[in-house]
């Protein structure tokens, strides 16, 4: 079960970033009470998806924004998972 769960966050994850073409970690906790973004990422680009970080600095806090950017116009959106 837990497993089915993790599956479904990552494909709903998968969309929203295709879909938004960008996600910070508040979002991921806010929608998808996913506290370890940065992992989901990081096996994201392992799987050759071309993501990229964007720091930002707001009031002393610094926070990350993770981007995607597709490969070429002919990319399919769909990946494997």
């Amino acid at each position: 079960h837990n497993e089915y769960r993790r599956q479904r966050q990552m494909c709903i994850r998968d969309r929203y970033l295709i879909d938004n073409g960008k996600i910070t970690s508040w979002t991921a906790i806010d929608l998808f009470r996913a506290t370890r973004l940065s992992a989901i990422i990081y096996n994201l680009r392992k799987d050759g998806w071309n993501i990229q970080t964007k720091m930002s600095y707001v009031d002393g806090s610094c926070f990350a924004t993770y981007i995607y950017h597709k490969e070429s116009e002919g990319e399919k959106d769909e990946r494997t998972l």
